[in-house]
């Protein structure tokens, strides 16, 4: 499962500029994303080739063709050719991929794509989540629940997800000198984030933004 999660992270990581060994960067995104069409399309990962393409001016591209009957999925990066992947079998095959169910009747052979098909992502990053996603049914999800949402995130596109484990230690830690220990309380559990720490989590009065309200009204007509 080790490995599971690291292709999956691997998959929606933007890679770094100037990476020491981009070759090896781009074969486990290849990796990551053929691990997911196969959990999409059992059995079906041989009916793709995935290759690597350049960004272009920092934003994500993918391309589509056929070669040889298979159907070449390329990409700038592993949510760039998984983001291929949806977008062939959204409107070139009349499938889906949903939270609710999936609509994957795939013909065997792929159908061909009539002519190279490319599409540049007009935004660099795309999020997703918040707080709040992190309090309700997220905190009780098992492994393949969590597994199922981070290759719908792929499928869509999404380089961003908010991720907020680990960060109550650094809270915690931040905020141990700016209070007495008095007016400290301890970080929420999960299913509890978004009540108590939107609310009350450390009983911190905060002033009014003066300077912004004075900004507002004067733009005001």
């Amino acid at each position: 499962m080790e490995r599971s999660v690291a292709g999956l992270v691997g998959l929606l990581a933007a890679s770094p500029a100037g990476c020491a060994a981009p070759a090896a960067a781009a074969r486990g995104e290849h990796d990551a994303a053929s691990a997911l069409i196969e959990r999409l399309l059992p059995g079906r990962s041989g009916d793709f080739i995935l290759e690597s393409i350049p960004s272009e001016e920092g934003r994500d591209v993918f391309e589509i063709e056929s070669a040889a009957g298979r159907i070449v999925l390329r990409g700038s990066s592993g949510v760039a050719v998984a983001s291929t992947l949806d977008w062939y079998l959204k409107h070139h095959d009349g499938c889906h991929v949903s939270f609710c169910g999936d609509l994957l009747r795939l013909p065997d052979p792929p159908p061909p794509v009539p002519a190279r098909i490319r599409r540049v992502s007009p935004y660099k990053y795309r999020y997703r989540f918040n707080y709040c996603a992190f309090s309700y049914a997220m905190a009780f999800w098992d492994w393949p629940r969590r597994e199922r949402m981070i290759d719908w995130m792929a499928l869509h596109g999404i380089n961003m997800p908010l991720a907020v484990t680990g960060t109550d230690p650094l809270f915690e830690r931040e905020t141990l000198g700016l209070l007495p220990a008095s007016e400290l309380r301890g970080p929420s559990q999960p299913p509890r984030r978004a009540g108590t720490d939107s609310q009350e989590p450390l009983r911190v009065e905060r002033p009014e933004p003066h300077h912004a309200v004075g900004t507002a009204r004067q733009l005001s007509p």
